[in-house]
């Protein structure tokens, strides 16, 4: 048997097995594949609570393989991500949960997420966001956050009635939150193994000097985590500081929730940059898919816009 077979063969039973452990259907526990260099596999767990939010938990498949390896029986593994998620992510979950009503408790735990409005518009229909293009920028609750695990739900207008806040409010200071918690970075993912240095990647200080690929292979945009790292390119003032690196326009192509490809307009017909962007979408799995189109930055108007 091969080691990816093996790998394979171990997810399978994993999700099975944890989802029979949680009490949860196969659909809520299910394996998302990354992308090579980039976001790494991860068992994902999602789980309904009270005021209808939706929680969702990532482990990374790899760190469970590794640990399966060395000779933790799968079964073991199974009840360990049980337990932990009950003792631990259950408590701090019922406590923010009793606390909804609370907006300086939660303030700090709300940040923003990109997600596909094309796929997701039902889902998101009673959620705080705001709509750009095909993309919705949707506030999200922060329950858990680990090495391993990360635990959120999307904010419902329905529970923000009595925070005394308009969404505008709670819009802006989720997305200065995200800006704190997930800062910006620029990869070369030719370059190492998809890991990096918290320094590496640093584009925003002006007072240090950057340089950005303008050629046809264009700058990888994400933040320092690499999870849900196309929110990056709606922080304030992150398109305009590539565009003055770049002295020019540019096309961006959201290759995933993850990551955004930025290329600058006089090193790439967009008609490549949509048909790259297709057959990237296609292999990815879809909850992973954040737009079908490519966007353009105009200095000139100082705005990101849909490229018909």
């Amino acid at each position: 048997m091969t080691k990816e077979k093996e790998y394979l063969e171990f997810v399978e039973e994993a999700i099975a097995l944890i989802a029979k452990r949680l009490k949860l259907s196969k659909e809520a526990v299910r394996f998302e594949k990354g992308q090579e260099g980039k976001n790494r596999d991860r068992i994902v767990v999602e789980t309904l609570y009270e005021n209808g939010l939706k929680g969702v938990m990532g482990i990374e498949a790899a760190g469970l393989f590794l640990m399966y390896k060395r000779g933790m029986a799968l079964e073991e593994l199974a009840e360990e991500i049980a337990r932990d998620r009950e003792e631990k992510c259950g408590q701090e979950t019922l406590e923010i949960l009793q606390d909804m009503e609370n907006y300086d408790k939660l303030k700090e735990r709300l940040i923003v997420r990109a997600v596909s409005w094309e796929r997701k518009r039902e889902q998101i229909s009673g959620s705080v966001y705001r709509r750009f293009g095909d993309i919705a920028l949707v506030v999200y609750l922060v329950l858990r956050e680990t090495e391993y695990d990360f635990l959120s739900a999307k904010v419902q207008r329905q529970a923000v009635e009595k925070w005394g806040k308009t969404e505008k409010e709670i819009f802006e200071n989720a997305m200065i939150n995200t800006h704190v918690l997930y800062p910006p970075r620029i990869y070369d993912w030719l370059k190492g193994d998809g890991k990096f240095s918290y320094q590496e990647g640093v584009f925003m200080n002006i007072l240090e000097p950057v340089s950005l690929n303008r050629g046809i292979r264009g700058n990888c945009l994400t933040n320092v985590k690499q999870l849900n790292g196309a929110t990056v390119l709606f922080y304030p003032g992150v398109a305009a500081r590539i565009a003055a690196l770049l002295e020019d326009d540019f096309y961006v192509a959201f290759t995933s929730v993850h990551e955004a490809m930025v290329h600058s307009v006089s090193s790439v017909d967009p008609r490549i940059i949509l048909e790259s962007l297709r057959s990237v979408n296609a292999a990815n799995e879809e909850d992973e898919i954040l737009s079908n189109r490519i966007y353009y930055y105009s200095q000139k108007e100082k705005a990101l816009l849909p490229l018909d």
